[in-house]
C-alpha cells in the first residue's frame, strides 16, 4: 500500500483531522459572533433611570453608553398617590400633573397641542459633554400610568402660553448621544408648586424596546433570540467534543 493510501481524512495537529479542525474553527467563529451579538443586544435593551429632585438650579450627573448614535426622548416619572385614591379615574390620581385632554381647534390654530390642564410646569436642561450641546425640555401633561406616572419631556419652543406645546421642532432639537460613553447633566430650570422638592426619576429608554427600535440598532434584532442561538452553539460544541474524543482513541 502506498503511503497515505486509504486515508481520506489526514490527521494534523492536536490529533484532529483537517476536516474536524475546520469544523472547530467554524464553531469558534459562530460562537464569537453569537457572544458579541448577544452582549450588544443586551446592552442596547437596558434603560437608564436617575433620581432627580425638583428644585430650581439643582442637577444630577450620570454616564450612559451607546454602541451607535442614539437620539433620546426622556421621561419624568412621578410617584402614584395613595392606594385608596387609585380607585378613582386615572386623571384624578394627581391632577397637578395634568392630563392630555386638549382643545383640538385651538391647537390647530396655534400650530401645536393645546392642553386644557398642562399640569404644574417643569423645565429641565440636558447637557451632553461629548457633543457640547444643551437642550431645554419641558414636561408634557401626564400620559403614562402604571406603577408610576410619566410625563414626557419635549423640546421647549419658548411658548408664552403654558397650555401650548408647539409641534414645529424637528428631530434635531432632541438630545443625541454619540458612540461610546457620554457624560450627561440634567439641571432643573423651572418647577411650580406643588411639585417643588419632589423626588422623581429622569428616565431614558434604551434603543431597543418592545415599543420600537432606533434605526441604527435594527440589525441587532437578529440577536433577539440569542438564548436559542446559545443553546444551538453549545449543543454543536458538545457534538464536536464527542467526535474529537472518538478520533483520539
Amino acid at each position: 500500500m502506498k503511503r497515505g493510501e486509504g486515508h481520506s481524512d489526514p490527521v494534523i495537529g492536536w490529533g484532529m483531522s483537517k476536516k474536524l479542525k475546520n469544523q472547530w474553527l467554524t464553531w469558534l467563529v459562530v460562537a464569537l459572533v453569537v457572544a458579541v451579538g448577544a452582549i450588544a443586544f443586551r446592552v442596547s435593551t437596558v434603560g437608564t433611570e436617575i433620581p432627580l429632585t425638583l428644585v430650581s438650579r439643582e442637577g444630577v450627573d450620570f454616564t450612559i453608553f451607546r454602541l451607535f448614535p442614539h437620539r433620546i426622548f426622556p421621561t419624568l416619572f412621578f410617584q402614584r398617590p395613595a392606594s385608596d385614591q387609585t380607585k378613582r379615574s386615572i386623571w384624578e390620581w394627581r391632577p397637578e400633573l395634568g392630563n392630555t385632554q386638549n382643545d383640538i381647534e385651538k391647537g390647530r390654530q396655534k400650530g401645536g397641542a393645546y392642553f386644557l390642564n398642562p399640569g404644574a410646569a417643569v423645565t429641565v436642561r440636558v447637557s451632553i459633554r461629548e457633543t457640547g450641546k444643551d437642550v431645554v425640555l419641558r414636561a408634557e401633561p401626564a400620559s403614562l400610568f402604571g406603577p408610576t406616572i410619566g410625563r414626557n419631556l419635549v423640546p421647549s419652543g419658548g411658548e408664552a402660553d403654558p397650555h401650548l406645546f408647539l409641534r414645529t421642532q424637528g428631530l434635531d432639537e432632541w438630545p443625541i448621544l454619540p458612540i461610546g460613553i457620554s457624560h450627561v447633566r440634567v439641571s432643573v430650570l423651572q418647577v411650580e408648586e406643588p411639585l417643588i422638592a419632589e423626588q422623581v426619576s429622569f428616565a431614558v429608554e434604551p434603543p431597543i424596546t418592545l415599543k420600537g427600535v432606533a434605526k441604527s440598532y435594527v440589525p441587532l434584532l437578529l440577536f433577539w433570540p440569542w438564548p436559542l442561538y446559545a443553546v444551538v452553539v453549545a449543543f454543536w460544541g458538545m457534538l464536536l467534543l464527542v467526535k474529537t474524543r472518538k478520533g483520539r482513541r
